[in-house]
């Protein structure tokens, strides 16, 4: 093969990549700097979910100048990938109080409180000009209100008002908040949190007459001043005045966090069915702040799914409001464990959205670890990174089913081709490509080698009439010097989805033929253990080709069955894997010597098979010993094509 050949393949693919004829590929995208391609390419989340849930994400900011929707990057992966946002910050009462305005009013005769709404004017816009909706948070919190809506005059050294006064400014600003936004931005607020946090069960923190624990206490023993103002019936008075202004169509929650407490479930339950009873309540909404150990998600004490169900019981909706999960770190180790406690709370919700509750919307409370628009923001509890990159955890929750490195592949691509200056030229997504199409394509002979990612496979085809075998390669991440497709007609990149191809199948033996399958039976209290004089074999015939990938022994040479498998001279000790095309001649694929591992986990260089063969010929280190026990013979590989 001449070194011209040897780039006919690759100089195609490449072309046919940067043309954007493959379906799904994606063109880069870089706005404000950022190369958001990986970030806006695939399967947008609101789409991944659209049968469970809306998708909705926080609007982060403390400012206007600190909101999301400055910057370009951030906003256009919020359009992508969500159909819900919510203001984490600036739709709160002490944004839309406003406090001249509201001495003014006093002034002039008018008891009402005045209310601004220019901090969440851009969130509006954006919802209603890109056909997305939002989440009201929130009317009545006892943090974020200022002390000056509760005093006389509304002046900051004014006595505290009288119950009747502040039920009439706490209907006023309900009123002017809701005919605000259904007048000018109907249908984009689909759900408000009428109340947050009103119940504690911290000691001392809350009255014991109502049954209900409403807060009287918080912070550093501040007290609840909508409690100390208005007494225990604020939460009700303010569903009341909601549904009184509300759309029809727009549901009323009630908001809490620490929701998978006992406590706090059990007075948040006994709340809402007050309010259910009443017709005054929609849902409930639960914050979700989780770590990488806490809560237990399906067990233990304060058990997430516990309370999902037990709200479930209620009939109102759920709304999953702020859920976050600190990954604790910024190490590969943490965010792959982040990935996957993600991943298992999406399972859980979708499994109880189809069982045992109805949630609606589930929303991650921000976008981006490392917030661009502060100055020192070090959290790590976002889907994407502080380069608005995925992170493992985004590709996890697109498909719980799936490691995050094979999600990520459908979205970034699985096989790069790399130029001699070790520049990326192309990333192709998985799928089958043809070389008949390509070859009038620009000729790159600059390619140097390929990276395969993880968790899949590249099969290299030759045309048919010439040889109908295949070179195939595994993917790890890593780069690889590429060898020649002379005569490939078609590649394809597909997952890889090796399983242990000899489990429960028929297997035969050289002695014992009568324990050969507890060899292959998945236990490992049960084995093969011949003894007589080797060599000793177990051969397999897997009743169709499949392509191999690594073979794992669990054996021990001259012990009986034990649960413990120790290492040293009595396992066996020379060892192999053969294939063959007629269970006649044997050929080696992976030769072991010397062995003295209890377990043995090998992979091997891809090959195509339809027979395979552990053939054993030295049963332990020593030579007295023939005896050998296999307690499990594991062979992966996946289907051939």
């Amino acid at each position: 093969m001449t070194k011209k050949s040897n780039f006919v393949l690759l100089i195609v693919l490449t072309v046919f990549a940067v043309t954007y004829t493959v379906s799904g590929a994606c063109k880069p995208v870089v706005v404000d700097g950022y190369d958001i391609t990986a970030s806006v390419c695939g399967t947008p989340l609101k789409e991944v979910f659209e049968d469970q849930f809306k998708i909705g994400v926080g609007l982060y900011g403390s400012s206007i100048q600190t909101d999301s929707l400055n910057h370009g990057a951030i906003s256009e992966i919020i359009e992508y990938h969500f159909n819900s946002t919510t203001y984490t910050n600036l739709m709160k009462p002490g944004y839309l109080l406003d406090h001249a305005g509201s001495i003014r009013n006093y002034s002039t005769g008018n008891p009402e409180p005045a209310v601004k709404f220019d901090s969440v004017i851009k969130g509006l816009d954006f919802c209603r000009d890109n056909q997305i909706q939002m989440r009201g948070h929130v009317l009545v919190w006892h943090a974020q209100t200022p002390d000056w809506f509760f005093r006389e005059g509304y002046l900051t050294s004014g006595a505290y008002v009288d119950r009747e006064t502040m039920l009439l400014r706490l209907e006023s600003y309900i009123k002017q908040v809701l005919e605000f936004v259904q007048t000018e931005y109907p249908g984009v607020v689909y759900a408000w949190d009428v109340v947050n946090e009103a119940i504690d069960n911290g000691a001392g923190c809350y009255e014991t007459e109502s049954g209900f624990n409403i807060r009287t206490k918080h912070g550093d023993n501040e007290d609840n001043l909508w409690y100390k103002v208005v007494g225990i019936d604020y939460v009700e008075k303010s569903f009341e005045y909601a549904r009184k202004y509300a759309d029809p169509e727009v549901k009323l929650f009630y908001n809490d966090y620490n929701t998978f407490q006992p406590a706090r479930r059990e007075a948040i339950y006994r709340l809402a069915s007050h309010l259910k009873d009443k017709g005054l309540i929609d849902g409930i909404g639960m914050q979700s702040y989780i770590g990488l150990d806490y809560p237990g998600l399906e067990s233990g004490t304060d058990n997430y799914k516990a309370a999902l169900t037990r709200f479930g019981e209620l009939g109102l909706e759920i709304h999953i409001t702020e859920l976050s999960i600190d990954a604790g770190g910024t190490s590969d180790v943490l965010f792959e464990k982040q990935a996957a406690r993600y991943s298992d709370v999406f399972r859980i919700l979708t499994e109880v959205d189809d069982q045992t509750a109805d949630i609606t919307s589930v929303t991650v409370f921000g976008l981006m670890d490392n917030y661009i628009l502060y100055d020192n923001d070090t959290q790590t509890n976002r889907l994407f990174d502080g380069n608005l990159q995925p992170k493992p955890a985004f590709y996890q929750v697109v498909d719980s089913s799936k490691p995050w490195y094979v999600n990520k592949a459908l979205y970034e691509g699985a096989l790069k081709f790399i130029d001699e200056d070790n520049n990326e030229l192309v990333n192709l997504l998985p799928g089958e490509y043809t070389i008949a199409e390509l070859e009038s394509h620009l000729d790159l002979s600059t390619i140097e080698q390929l990276w395969l990612a993880k968790g899949y496979i590249l099969e290299v085809f030759a045309a048919s009439d010439v040889d109908d075998s295949s070179q195939i390669y595994i993917g790890d991440d890593d780069q690889f010097d590429f060898q020649a497709f002379e005569l490939a007609e078609r590649i394809v990149i597909r997952e890889n989805t090796a399983a242990n191809v000899v489990l429960n199948k028929s297997i035969y033996a050289s002695h014992r033929q009568d324990r050969a399958g507890r060899a292959v039976d998945g236990e490992l209290f049960t084995s093969w253990s011949p003894s007589d004089e080797p060599p000793y074999w177990l051969s397999v015939d897997l009743e169709e080709p499949y392509i191999l990938t690594r073979w794992v022994v669990y054996h021990r040479g001259g012990g009986g069955v034990s649960p413990d498998f120790i290492d040293g001279p009595l396992n066996t000790a020379d060892f192999r894997l053969q294939i063959s095309e007629d269970q006649i001649t044997w050929h080696d694929v992976d030769v072991v010597e010397n062995n003295t591992l209890s377990r043995t986990d090998r992979a091997i260089t891809p090959i195509k098979t339809r027979y395979v063969r552990l053939l054993i010929t030295k049963p332990s280190s020593f030579d007295f010993n023939k005896d050998a026990v296999i307690y499990e013979l594991e062979i992966y590989g996946l289907e051939a094509e």
